[in-house]
C-alpha cells in the first residue's frame, strides 16, 4: 500500500456543515460559532491515480485542531471509459487526520484533491 500525504493551503468554498443544532452554509475558509472555530483546508495540488491502482491519502490539522468531516474531488477527464473511482475508505484515521483510499477504475490516470474540516 502506497500513502501520499499531501500539503494543505486554506481557501474558501462553499459547503453545509451540521454541527449540532447548528447549521452552516456559506462561503469560508474560518468560523467561530459560539466559542468553536471551524477550518477548511483543502490539498493545494491535484494527486494522480493511475489506471487500475489504489492509492491512499491523508490529510491532517493544523495544531490544536481536530478533523471532523473530509472528503474528496476529482477533475474532470477526457477520453476515458467514465468508470471513476471506487471509494475504499473516506473516513477518520486518527483525531488530527482524514484518510481517503481510492481505486481508479478507469483506463487512463484521474486527479484528486482532498478537504477537511477542523475543530478547535
Amino acid at each position: 500500500m502506497q500513502m501520499k500525504t499531501i500539503l494543505t493551503a486554506s481557501l474558501g468554498v462553499v459547503f453545509s456543515l451540521s454541527l449540532g443544532s447548528i447549521a452552516l452554509s456559506e462561503a469560508l475558509s474560518t468560523k467561530t460559532i459560539n466559542s468553536t472555530k471551524l477550518s477548511y483546508h483543502r490539498s493545494s495540488n491535484w494527486e494522480g491515480v493511475a489506471s487500475g491502482r489504489s492509492e491512499t491519502f491523508t490529510m491532517s490539522c493544523p495544531a490544536n485542531q481536530y478533523v471532523i468531516s473530509g472528503g474528496f474531488e476529482t477533475a474532470a477527464e477526457a477520453a476515458n471509459s467514465s468508470e471513476g473511482f471506487t471509494v475504499i475508505k473516506n473516513s477518520f484515521r486518527t483525531s488530527k487526520t482524514w484518510e481517503v483510499r481510492l481505486r481508479n477504475q478507469d483506463d487512463i490516470q484521474r486527479s484528486v484533491k482532498l478537504y477537511i474540516v477542523c475543530v478547535n
